[in-house]
C-alpha cells in the first residue's frame, strides 16, 4: 500500500521522506517565534504599571471631555465630538 508523502506536514516528525534541511528550518523558525511571544509577553508584564497608569489617566480625561459635550444634533457630530475628545486626551495625557 502506497502512502502519500507528508512533504508539508506541520509536524516534519511524521514525514520521514522530508528533507533535513526543511526540518532544521521549521524548528528554527518555530523557536523564533517563542522567543519573540515569551519575550513580548515578559516586556508587557514589564512594562504593566505604566501602561495601567496612563490607561486610567486617559479614560478619566476622555469621560471628562465626553462629558462636558453639549448634546449633538446629529450622529457625525457625536462621533466627531468623541473623536476629539480621544485626540485631546491622548495629547494631555502623553505630556
Amino acid at each position: 500500500m502506497n502512502r502519500p508523502t507528508r512533504h508539508w506536514s506541520s509536524l516534519h516528525r511524521l514525514c520521514p521522506e522530508c528533507p533535513p534541511l526543511r526540518k532544521q528550518l521549521h524548528e528554527a523558525l518555530t523557536g523564533v517565534l517563542w522567543v519573540l511571544f515569551v519575550g513580548a509577553a515578559a516586556a508587557t508584564l514589564w512594562h504593566w504599571p505604566t501602561i495601567s497608569a496612563k490607561g486610567e489617566e486617559w479614560a478619566r480625561l476622555y469621560g471628562v471631555c465626553v462629558d462636558s459635550q453639549p448634546p449633538a444634533a446629529s450622529l457625525g457630530d457625536g462621533v466627531r465630538a468623541r473623536l476629539d475628545c480621544a485626540r485631546w486626551a491622548s495629547e494631555v495625557s502623553q505630556r
